[in-house]
């Protein structure tokens, strides 16, 4: 093979005038390995290609089906190489192709060269040789994966094989994130997985038939997440073998089976230990499952804890909870409790004190309620009423005084509570005498 090299490279020299020139038309670029057409085991691949521009060849860069796994940068010389080793995501046909960029800037991506090769089945065997030697990016240099495969609006049947690359080949990250969600906002990302290290970049994931998913990728080193890949979008077609069977949930004890996803709820039925149920939905934290009743008549919310599921009831929908129940206290309907009431002195003089008998009179009254006082009023008969102040010790107390005629008059403690319910006293008599004249 060195030998095709130096002939090409020979060539090119003796012919220097064929190179691409200034003026933009792009280098020139060919795939040494692998060969169009090879059928290569499931394995490491090494990936090399050359490229000419009498500019000089600044980067060559790699793709599978048009999407980027590296950039690897070159010396600037008319003529140049690059390698970079890559491991198919899995089985089947893939098209490579190899693109160059000349100190100007000018590509060759109208005319890149392509090869189509075929990996073969079989679990490739762990080796040395199968592990980047670049060492763990750092938190702060991770970029977004590249998805490629399903394609981008692709129609899949049976269960879809996710396969993404990690276009850095300086460093690599821990291991990444994959979000499955069947809408756009990725408001629920519980169909999705992570993988066990950065070797894994993809995988066959489960899903359920006859809708379409939205999905992105994300390189992962420990409590860092990087940005996230594209959103791609894949359809599953409708599953033509016979329906599995239903989640369920098999009780190991006696629970209650409430209204919904907490102890806070109430209980809508008693399940028995040994008996199974239906699951139709869970909690976003899958700690409660939404299942039928024994009866078939509605649905009420168990524990995980206190049962095994079996099934694929993790990626049934996730059900909202129902408002916790509000605890209603019943109005007070007792009314204020009116004690010690007293006038002090009972005999006041019109208007004036004459012969030691004052103008006014103390009206008092203790004043009660467990749901607090809104308003304890003095009301005099044929005179009107009089607010009364609290002076602690829930009593209330007013000034009456003086009368603007001789009389006996009634006077009335009323009270009203914060409910709006009220209290009346007996009645306490008041004499108001004329000075003489």
């Amino acid at each position: 093979m060195n030998n095709v090299y130096a002939a090409v490279l020979l060539i090119l020299i003796l012919s220097g005038c064929s190179l691409p020139s200034s003026g933009g038309a792009g280098p020139m670029a060919w795939i040494d390995r692998p060969l169009d057409g090879a059928s290569l085991p499931f394995a490491p691949l090494i990936l090399q290609a050359h490229a000419a521009d009498a500019d000089g060849v600044t980067m060559i860069e790699f793709l599978v089906f048009d999407n980027l796994i590296g950039s690897l940068p070159t010396g600037g010389a008319r003529l140049e190489e690059a390698s970079l080793e890559w491991m198919p995501p899995g089985p089947g046909l893939y098209r490579l192709s190899a693109r160059a960029i000349d100190s100007l800037g000018n590509t060759n991506a109208r005319t890149m060269p392509s090869v189509q090769i075929t990996i073969s089945g079989g679990t490739p065997t762990p080796t040395a040789a199968s592990l980047p030697v670049s060492g763990q990016c750092a938190a702060g240099s991770l970029i977004a994966p590249l998805l490629l495969s399903p394609a981008d609006g692709a129609a899949v049947t049976g269960e879809p094989l996710l396969t993404w690359s990690y276009p850095d080949t300086a460093c690599h990250p821990s291991s990444y994130t994959v979000d499955i969600s069947s809408d756009v906002s990725f408001s629920d990302t519980s169909l999705g997985f992570g993988t066990l290290d950065y070797n894994e970049t993809s995988r066959e994931w489960p899903l359920p038939a006859g809708q379409c998913y939205y999905w992105r990728a994300h390189a992962y080193v420990p409590d860092v997440k990087g940005p996230p890949s594209a959103v791609w979008k894949f359809c599953l077609a409708a599953s033509t073998t016979a329906t599995p069977p239903a989640p369920s949930f098999t009780l190991l004890q006696n629970a209650n089976c409430r209204l919904g996803p907490g102890t806070a709820y109430d209980s809508a039925d008693i399940l028995m230990q040994g008996v199974s149920v239906v699951i139709e939905g869970r909690d976003q934290d899958n700690a409660w499952l939404w299942v039928k009743k024994p009866s078939g008549r509605g649905q009420c919310w168990v524990s995980a804890s206190v049962g095994m599921a079996s099934g694929n009831w993790q990626v049934l929908p996730v059900i909202s909870a129902p408002p916790l129940p509000v605890t209603v206290t019943p109005a007070d309907l007792t009314p204020p409790e009116i004690s010690n009431l007293s006038a002090n002195p009972t005999l006041v003089s019109v208007q004036t004190q004459c012969g030691g008998t004052p103008p006014t009179t103390l009206i008092r009254a203790r004043v009660t309620d467990s749901g607090g006082i809104a308003r304890v009023i003095a009301r005099v008969s044929g005179v009107g009423e009089f607010d009364m102040s609290p002076v602690g010790n829930d009593y209330y107390q007013v000034n009456l005084g003086p009368f603007g005629e001789a009389g006996t008059f009634s006077i009335f403690v009323q009270a009203q509570d914060n409910t709006g319910t009220t209290a009346t006293s007996a009645p306490i008599e008041v004499q108001a005498v004329a000075c003489p004249g």
